[in-house]
C-alpha cells in the first residue's frame, strides 16, 4: 500500500498499516485515560521497538525463511522493508509531539525514547540498503572474476552485470522514490568501479608483472 507522511510518500507492507492502527488506538486511549499517559506512551514505545526488532530478524537475519516459508529474500522484500521502516521513522516524531502536549514537564524526559526510535528505524533502513548493495556486489565480483581480456565486446560477464542491474532497477522502480533509486544506482556504480579496478590490477602485463 501507499502511505503519505508530511507530503512524503512511502510504499509499505500491509502489517505496517496494522501497526499504525495500533498507534492510533494507543494515542486515542490517552483521551479516555489521561492519568495513564506515561504508561500508555511507554507501552507504545515498546511495541514500536518490537516491530523494528522483528523486522530485523525476518529480513536481515533471514528469519522469514522459517517463519513464513520464503525461499529467498529478494530486492523487492528489502526495498519494501526499508520503505516501511522509513515510514515509521517519519510517523514517530508526530507521535512524540502528540504525547509532548499531554505530559507534565517532569515527565517529558521520557520523550527521548522516541528520538532513539527514530534513530533505530533510520539505521535499520540503512543496513537494509547496505544489504541490497552487497547482493549486487556479489554478482559484480563473480562476473568480473570470469571476465577475460580480448573476448567479444561487450563481454558476457559485462552483459550479465548489466542485466542484473537492470533487473534490480526494475524491481525497485515504483517501490522507492526517485531520489532513493538514484542513491542506490550511485552506490552500485561505486561498487562496479571499485571491483573493476581490483580486477584490472590482477591482469598480468606483457612483462609478466601485474598492472
Amino acid at each position: 500500500g501507499r502511505l503519505v507522511v508530511r507530503d512524503e510518500e512511502f510504499t509499505v507492507v500491509g502489517v505496517l498499516l496494522l501497526l499504525l492502527k495500533i498507534v492510533y488506538e494507543y494515542c486515542q486511549s490517552v483521551n479516555d485515560m489521561p492519568m495513564l499517559v506515561t504508561d500508555i506512551m511507554n507501552r507504545l514505545a515498546e511495541i514500536l521497538q518490537l516491530f523494528n526488532r522483528k523486522t530485523y530478524q525476518l529480513v536481515l537475519e533471514a528469519g522469514a525463511f522459517e517463519t513464513v516459508g520464503l525461499k529467498s529474500i529478494t530486492a523487492k522484500h528489502l526495498a519494501a522493508a526499508s520503505q516501511s521502516l522509513l515510514a515509521v521513522a517519519a510517523v514517530v516524531p508526530l507521535v512524540r509531539t502528540y504525547f509532548d502536549a499531554r505530559l507534565q514537564q517532569r515527565e517529558k524526559v521520557l520523550l527521548s525514547q522516541f528520538d532513539a526510535l527514530v534513530q533505530a528505524f533510520t539505521n535499520h533502513s540503512k543496513e537494509i540498503h547496505s544489504k541490497l548493495i552487497s547482493m549486487i556486489d556479489e554478482v559484480i565480483s563473480r562476473q568480473l572474476n570470469k571476465w577475460e581480456i580480448g573476448g567479444p565486446t561487450p563481454s558476457l560477464s559485462v552483459q550479465n552485470i548489466v542485466r542484473q542491474i537492470v533487473r534490480l532497477h526494475d524491481a525497485l522502480q515504483g517501490l522507492v522514490s526517485a531520489e532513493q533509486l538514484k542513491t542506490v544506482c550511485y552506490s552500485i556504480l561505486a561498487v562496479f568501479r571499485s571491483r573493476l579496478k581490483q580486477r584490472i590490477q590482477r591482469i598480468p602485463s606483457e612483462d609478466g608483472s601485474f598492472v
